[in-house]
């Protein structure tokens, strides 16, 4: 289905990974349109306390913990750090679902709304490098955060994970940031943040 805008194409799927089971539906691009300015305006009282501190701990524990340019090892790590630690990531248990769907989909486009440290990021962008490496396509995974500082994370964590090639993060509300997407099918996207924030 093409958004009113016109702008992108929503050809297969989303997945909101913030329930404990992680739903999958078809949808439009609609949804993505109705979700952004609830989340805009509830995401700033995660930018500051424990969320924040924790986002920088995360990294720097990656940074000494995990290896470079190895995304399993960077996933690994952010799960070893998230056991003890206040973290908003996916995990394995959805992780692995989310994956399968992945590899199944063969994704040449994936969007993700929410980067926060970068966990999914990492996460879906590495199994969908992997499974569009063996379909023999093209892939790309772009990922929207609102706030600065956790964009400026997950893009270090990207960078840590090797995935540079890969991943887009593009700071800003999402509905600013649409032109990104002009012209591109996106097949899989996800909704990463709290599910009351929508």
């Amino acid at each position: 289905m093409v958004s009113a805008l016109g702008i992108a194409k929503i050809s297969h799927l989303i997945i909101d990974t913030t329930s404990s089971t992680p739903r999958i539906a078809m949808s439009s691009f609609s949804l993505f349109e109705s979700v952004t300015s609830t989340i805009t305006k509830a995401v700033a009282p995660l930018l500051s306390g424990k969320m924040q501190r924790n986002s920088v701990a995360c990294l720097e524990f990656v940074k000494q913990n995990a290896t470079r340019n190895n995304p399993a090892s960077v996933v690994a790590a952010i799960d070893a750090f998230a056991a003890s630690n206040t973290m908003m990531n996916v995990g394995a248990g959805k992780g692995a679902i989310v994956d399968a769907e992945i590899r199944q989909k063969k994704p040449r486009a994936m969007a993700e709304i929410g980067a926060y440290t970068g966990y999914s990021t990492v996460r879906f962008a590495s199994a969908q490098r992997e499974a569009a490496k063996a379909a023999g396509i093209d892939s790309h995974y772009y990922s929207f955060e609102y706030s600065p500082e956790f964009a400026a994370r997950a893009r270090e964590m990207v960078s840590f994970a090797g995935l540079d090639d890969q991943v887009t993060v593009i700071q800003g509300a999402f509905s600013d940031q649409l032109h990104h997407l002009k012209g591109k099918t996106v097949d899989v996207s996800t909704l990463t943040y709290t599910a009351i924030y929508y």
